[in-house]
């Protein structure tokens, strides 16, 4: 069985929600989870160890490290045996495109969550694979009134990371806003924020898809949105901004409705646009439904964490076949010796 030491920044969102579900689904490997941070952790029970830093002897005895994003490639020796997973980037349009490039050259393999992170991998890493998060579809599932809504006042639903620049990033001004110039419509509101009004993972669907009849999210950039994807297979409509894996792979009013921002003027038209489409939703059930159902669709089609694994599983393979295959014709050697 090989073995995997995961290197995470937190252990209770964003990712560490993903790959709990993913490892799930890969037996044949021995993960070892750590959380790369200055902070203990909060819950023991997670099921992941807390560190302050990665200790450069821990390396020598995994098979393959696994890191969560661009800067915890660059403090690993073994980068050779490192996967690099771009979870996202704080994109700008003004980026340059090499600015990372040191993160990303010489590490084994790179996973990058959309055809963006990929094409600024791609110049200096040829090994890079595209592979957005998966959900567990058996439990991120729609409710009980799927694809129609339920008898109660509409409600709109935000989830995130607000703490620092979370907020401005994230939308949340905009979400909040929408909110107020919603209320004279009866639109209600439900918001998850990171260590605040926190909801366990598991619990998430019926907490909080199963009672929001649509996803705000107007963020500024995404790699492949957890909240986003996790919506989708609940068969919940999302209003986003056309960013990140969603923004690359949705079709406006099939199975999302996008919204624009203007990141220089942070104009109150994204506000508009975002109260236009919750009234649409509200006034025009053909529409609700089409979205729900091909929300729900898209996760299947994209998002099933069996497929995921599958194809992390052959990137996996692809980083220790070469050291398999030597260590064999080593063996049949000595044995014909």
């Amino acid at each position: 069985m090989a073995s995997i030491l995961s290197i995470e920044n937190e252990l209770r969102w964003s990712w560490s929600n993903s790959i709990h579900q993913l490892i799930s689904c890969l037996p044949a490997y021995d993960f070892v989870r750590i959380r790369r941070g200055l902070f203990a952790c909060e819950n023991p029970s997670c099921g992941a160890v807390c560190v302050h830093a990665v200790d450069r002897d821990l390396e020598q005895h995994f098979d393959l490290l696994l890191t969560q994003n661009h800067d915890g490639a660059r403090y690993l020796t073994r980068r050779e045996k490192t996967v690099l997973r771009i979870g996202g980037l704080h994109m700008k349009p003004n980026l340059d495109p090499n600015r990372y490039a040191e993160d990303f050259r010489n590490v084994g393999a790179i996973i990058a969550t959309n055809d963006q992170l990929a094409g600024f991998a791609l110049r200096v890493n040829p090994n890079t694979t595209v592979i957005p998060n998966g959900v567990d579809l058996d439990h991120f599932k729609p409710g009980p009134s799927h694809p129609d809504r339920p008898e109660r006042p509409f409600t709109i639903g935000f989830a995130g990371n607000i703490d620092g620049m979370g907020g401005p990033y994230k939308g949340w001004k905009h979400f909040i806003q929408a909110q107020v110039d919603l209320s004279i419509d009866g639109v209600l509101s439900k918001y998850v924020l990171y260590r605040h009004n926190q909801i366990a993972h598991d619990d998430m669907p019926e907490q909080f898809y199963h009672q929001i009849d649509a996803l705000i999210l107007p963020s500024q950039g995404e790699g492949c949105s957890n909240v986003v994807t996790e919506a989708l297979a609940c068969g919940v409509p999302v209003i986003i901004t056309k960013t990140g894996f969603h923004g690359e792979r949705l079709t406006d009013y099939e199975n999302v409705v996008y919204i624009t921002r203007d990141l220089e003027t942070e104009s109150p038209e994204t506000t508009v646009q975002i109260c236009n489409a919750v009234r649409r939703l509200m006034h025009e059930p053909e529409l609700y439904r089409r979205l729900a159902q091909n929300s729900r669709a898209f996760a299947v089609a994209h998002h099933d964490v069996r497929d995921i694994a599958a194809q992390y599983d052959a990137v996996f393979q692809g980083l220790l076949a070469p050291e398999r295959t030597a260590t064999y014709e080593l063996a049949s050697t000595e044995q014909e010796n």
